[in-house]
């Protein structure tokens, strides 16, 4: 019986190995913020955390946001996310972006999924990951990008 549980042991180890890797000195369970919500103008800004996708919820001013999650804002609506460069995500009404994962901690990651979104960059140079690649602004440079609703 002795055996057996070592071997356990051994094998659940290395399940949960690469999971604790993965989470970078954040402690496990924590995710590494992107950017945090400082504007809310209109009305009604969701965020869907990524677990169980699509699962929509109020936000409210100062949350954080994490690769995977999304943010949604209602026709009336808009959110303004700052990411830690400075850099800032402006989120236009009845638009849908999601957080994304990027290759280095210096640039930011986003999706525009339906909408429009403006992206101005801070007082240095901001790297961004878009669907389309990879954006280099200068700083204080806006990109403007508008999507048509996916069906």
């Amino acid at each position: 019986m002795m055996a057996h549980n070592t071997r356990y042991k051994a094998l659940l180890g290395l399940v949960l190995a690469p999971v604790c890797c993965t989470c970078q000195g954040r402690g496990c369970g924590q995710r590494e913020k992107l950017g945090r919500l400082i504007e809310i103008s209109g009305g009604l800004v969701q965020r869907d955390e990524a677990a169980p996708p699509e699962d929509w919820e109020q936000v409210e001013l100062g949350a954080d946001f994490s690769a995977g999650e999304g943010l949604r804002t209602q026709p009336q609506s808009a959110a303004v996310v700052q990411f830690a460069d400075g850099s800032e995500l402006l989120v236009k009404p009845g638009s849908v972006v999601r957080f994304r994962a990027t290759q280095t901690a210096e640039e930011g990651g986003v999706d525009l999924v339906s909408g429009e979104a403006v992206i101005r960059a801070g007082g240095k140079a901001t790297q961004l990951r878009t669907h389309v690649g990879l954006a280099l602004l200068k700083p204080g440079a806006v990109l403007a990008e508008v999507l048509a609703d996916r069906p």
